[in-house]
């Protein structure tokens, strides 16, 4: 007679176990350009549903929330305890405090077999308000300059294209394409010639990142060593903020 065993207990499926880690932002050069995420101590949802228990209420929550100008209202509402944004969230919240936990990179791209390795800020700022629209007068061959940037206008390629004319007192060009995603908008612009896109650091992909070009004629690439100390100019630094005083209103 063969004895008696009891089965191990049988392993959870992995799609039922609950992640608890909470979401964090890696120190690099390639933090994540996904849309803002806040940690609040309000109410989860101004339409959470009657009966709701008091744990569901009042624990931390993560939200997304765009645009950036929206954590200032929740931050002034009490609603909002934490926020990681880019720097440019600081203009709408005067006195907040806040902590450096990353820098995003945007990077101007190019086919392989364009000439053309190195631009200064002024030049890119003529492609991206259209006054500067074929290549010859950058030095390059005689051919229309195609300027594609990404969908999303939150995301850093935006921010960093923005700064660029605001600093030049221009405007974005009419004939701008918009191109659905970053990774998309690389592929695209490295099978076509006369193409120039911006994209963040990590999507670069098959295309040729072009080299910034200072006063003195010093170039710099879109490299991790140069955005980490501080050489290379294209970069937006990734905050975590909080409230002025450093606590929320929220009870």
């Amino acid at each position: 007679v063969a004895p008696t065993t009891v089965p191990p207990a049988a392993t959870p499926p992995a799609e039922a176990v609950a992640s608890t880690a909470p979401d964090t932002v890696p120190e690099t050069a390639t933090a994540p350009t996904a849309p803002v995420v806040v940690t609040t101590t309000g109410p989860a949802s101004p339409s959470a549903p009657a009966g709701a228990s008091t744990a569901e209420t009042t624990s931390p929550i993560a939200a997304s929330i765009t645009p950036e100008r929206d954590i200032a209202e929740l931050m002034g509402q009490g609603f909002v305890d934490l926020a990681l944004a880019g720097e440019e969230a600081l203009l709408d919240m005067p006195g907040a405090e806040y902590s450096v936990i990353g820098l995003d990179a945007a990077a101007f791209i190019t086919t392989r077999d364009n000439q053309i390795n190195a631009l200064n800020m002024s030049d890119l700022a003529g492609i991206l308000s259209g006054r500067i629209s074929n290549w010859s007068a950058l030095g390059g061959p005689d051919m229309p300059i195609r300027l594609m940037l990404p969908g999303d206008e939150s995301s850093t390629a935006w921010v960093i294209a923005n700064g660029l004319l605001r600093d030049a007192g221009l405007q974005m060009a009419a004939n701008v394409q918009r191109v659905e995603s970053e990774s998309l908008l690389a592929d695209a612009v490295a099978r076509e010639r006369g193409a120039i896109g911006l994209v963040g650091f990590a999507e670069v992909r098959n295309a040729k990142p072009l080299a910034i070009a200072d006063s003195c004629g010093l170039r710099t690439a879109p490299e991790e060593f140069a955005i980490k100390a501080g050489d290379y100019p294209l970069v937006r630094r990734i905050l975590a903020i909080s409230p002025a005083g450093g606590v929320s209103n929220s009870t």
